[in-house]
């Protein structure tokens, strides 16, 4: 080798010159792992050149041979002009390795030596928050590792940067804002570099949350439930951890605190607003939702009376209809059919009246009472429309001899049948 002096003055000889594009330095592997070795090559032999990293020089070429830094000749490992290799890597090898052709190309390489990774591991500044209160800071960090890049994930899908998922310290860090119930992960933290990764143990988050969406259920579900009958309701709400129930009627507290209400055997005082409060004692936050319950007495007996005499022809006829307890509607029925008002058949609150009365209104008569929860028949009321007489006719000859007998018949259409008296000449 030559002295330092002949190495200085065939550095100084050299001239930088552009880039040239067809020339490139080749690196048998990159990034690479500490400890291992690396040959960096050219597709064309050098003469007069030079290797350097970082801006200081490695070996100066020059026809016939070259020159190390003396500093640097340790793991250096050259065997010709365009291949060098650098043995047990170490971080410190990493940077820019440039090539020179003088007066002809430059060219460069950015190698990378990196440290593998190894136990990537999460951990969170706490994991018990509250939804819409609290934010969430997951921390990702590895026992050894160079290089690192950082990719966040909620189950199997990955988390993107946003104004809730916000990334810091290089992405090593991600805080959730405003943490939502939906938010509890399991989360993990995969950490790369250019010579490998490693997945962090899942984490998840308790967050507490509701009570939201209370509901109110009734069984059975009906507008109107009948006296004496059972109703249970029960009251559920989306909740972490279980929200306690309390119960109020007509916004007076109720004695029960399940989330289960029997009533049995339910009386009309029954009836009223059923409102199920929800509370979560971590959240301090509650909700509410209310049902109607409606409760009535069925009927229990339908009876027509007549109070006002018998049915008269051309005359006035009532019949009344009295229901024990409540009812929405009656209905009015003769011989099996529907009666309907027309202009002399009125019906009052529990009364049919008929007038004027024809013959033809004789029959059976039954009174239909319902409401929402039962209904009832009356037993058959019989009417018969009492007329007459008619005008009387007499049978019997015209001529009978004397000494015989005869007799006289005398018929007039009633009813009731007609009373009858004889007259002879005008006389009784």
């Amino acid at each position: 080798m030559e002295s330092p002096s002949v190495f200085f003055l065939i550095l100084t000889m050299l001239t930088f010159t552009d880039h040239v594009h067809n020339q490139r330095i080749h690196a048998s592997v990159n990034p690479l792992p500490v400890g291992s070795s690396v040959t960096l090559s050219s597709d064309t032999s050098i003469t007069v050149g030079s290797w350097m990293f970082n801006g200081s020089n490695l070996v100066l070429i020059y026809p016939g041979g070259y020159m190390l830094n003396k500093n640097k000749t340790e793991r250096i490992i050259f065997k010709s002009p365009s291949s060098l290799t650098i043995t047990s890597a170490r971080l410190a090898d990493s940077g820019l390795y440039k090539l020179e052709e003088m007066n002809v190309f430059s060219v460069e390489l950015e190698l990378s030596v990196q440290e593998p990774i190894s136990n990537a591991t999460l951990s969170a500044k706490t994991t018990d928050l509250v939804e819409f209160n609290d934010t969430a800071d997951l921390m990702c960090s590895v026992s050894t590792g160079t290089s690192l890049s950082y990719k966040w994930l909620a189950g199997t899908s990955a988390i993107s940067s946003g104004p809730r998922m916000q990334l810091s310290n290089g992405g090593a860090t991600i805080s959730i804002v405003g943490v939502t119930r939906y938010d509890q992960g399991p989360y993990r933290c995969n950490v790369s570099n250019g010579v490998g990764y490693d997945l962090s143990p899942p984490l998840t988050l308790n967050i507490s949350y509701g009570p939201s969406n209370t509901t109110v259920k009734v069984m059975p579900d009906l507008y109107m439930h009948r006296s004496g009958s059972d109703i249970t309701l029960s009251c559920s709400a989306d909740s972490s951890p279980t929200a306690t129930v309390q119960w109020m009627i007509n916004e007076v507290y109720h004695n029960r605190s399940s989330s289960q209400l029997d009533l049995q055997n339910i009386k009309e005082s029954d009836s009223g607003i059923y409102k199920c409060v929800s509370y979560n004692p971590v959240t301090k936050r509650s909700s509410s939702n209310t049902t109607e319950i409606r409760v009535m007495d069925p009927v229990t007996a339908v009876v027509i009376i007549n109070n006002g005499g018998p049915a008269i022809v051309d005359k006035m006829f009532t019949l009344r209809c009295e229901v024990t307890g409540p009812f929405v509607s009656i209905e009015w029925w003769k011989n099996g059919s529907l009666i309907v008002p027309d202009n002399r058949t009125v019906f009052g609150n529990k009364t049919l009246t008929l007038n004027p009365v024809q013959r033809s209104d004789g029959g059976l008569y039954k009174c239909y009472a319902f409401n929402l929860v039962s209904d009832m028949t009356s037993s058959p009321f019989a009417v018969e429309v009492n007329f007459g007489p008619e005008m009387p006719r007499v049978m019997g000859p015209n001529v009978v001899k004397s000494g015989n007998n005869v007799t006289l018949r005398c018929w007039a259409t009633s009813v009731p049948p007609s009373q009858y008296r004889w007259f002879f000449n005008g006389s009784l």
